[in-house]
């Protein structure tokens, strides 16, 4: 081998190895080396799932989570969280997503809905405003796509496992709305039938105040398809706050 080529591939050889060290570097400094532990689901220890997370990252992604583990809790001390009434499966999500910032699955599945619906539950637990935006306009964006909606028992979940202002009961009472609407439309799609409609009203307050609201500012127009609503209406910030994703739908 000449001198030139030696020399080339030297030089090449020290760039990128320079360029290397460089990347690790970066990436070292936006993880950090300190590791937390968390331990998520019920109360059989075979439903519960391990978890591992660089504490910089998370900490930096989800507030809430810098209060526990740099905070005067035990958690800090142990840098361990247990989190019994948490979704293994969206805890999943949601640790991809502070890597990634991408949903994981983001490939449409028979389950895809449900796994977003308990993404979205997770988010405004842990008030990760972008997570939100994202799960929601994902459940809407898949029942587009595969013309589908939720079902009564997820709605009554959705009541189960949201504060009163949340967006997804937003959703959620627009749906028994535009159900109870049009009834031909949704003839065998999830049992929207009229006793499942009443014994869903029946199992919430809240939702029965909720629904009532909008029938009262609908009367004598018909009950719109929230799925074709603005992506907005179902976003964290307010009405009079720019859009972060221009008025689309975040999923997009």
């Amino acid at each position: 081998m000449s001198s030139f080529y030696r020399l080339a591939i030297m030089g090449f050889n020290a760039g990128y190895t320079g360029s290397l060290k460089n990347s690790v570097g970066l990436y070292s400094d936006s993880l950090g080396t300190d590791i937390v532990k968390f331990e998520v689901g019920g109360a059989n220890e075979s439903e519960k799932v391990q978890f591992a997370v660089h504490r910089k990252i998370l900490c930096n992604k989800i507030p809430v989570f810098k209060i526990m583990f740099m905070g005067g809790f035990l958690e800090a001390s142990e840098q361990t969280a247990t989190l019994p009434e948490d979704s293994p499966s969206a805890f999943r999500l949601l640790v991809s997503w502070i890597y990634t910032d991408r949903i994981a699955t983001e490939t449409p599945s028979a389950n895809y809905y449900e796994e977003l619906t308990e993404l979205f539950f997770l988010s405004e637990k842990y008030q990760v405003i972008t997570l939100m935006d994202r799960s929601i306009d994902g459940i809407i964006g898949h029942f587009k796509t595969s013309n589908c909606i939720w079902s009564p028992d997820t709605v009554k979940l959705a009541y189960e496992n949201t504060h009163a202002k949340s967006k997804l009961r937003l959703f959620a009472s627009r749906l028994v709305v535009y159900a109870i609407g049009n009834p031909d439309i949704l003839a065998g799609t999830n049992d929207w039938s009229t006793e499942n409609i009443q014994n869903l009203l029946a199992s919430s307050s809240d939702l029965i105040g909720d629904v009532v609201q909008l029938l009262r500012g609908q009367l004598g127009s018909c009950a719109k398809d929230p799925r074709n609503l603005p992506a907005c209406d179902y976003h964290q910030h307010g009405n009079g706050e720019v859009c972060p994703y221009g008025g689309k739908s975040s999923a997009i």
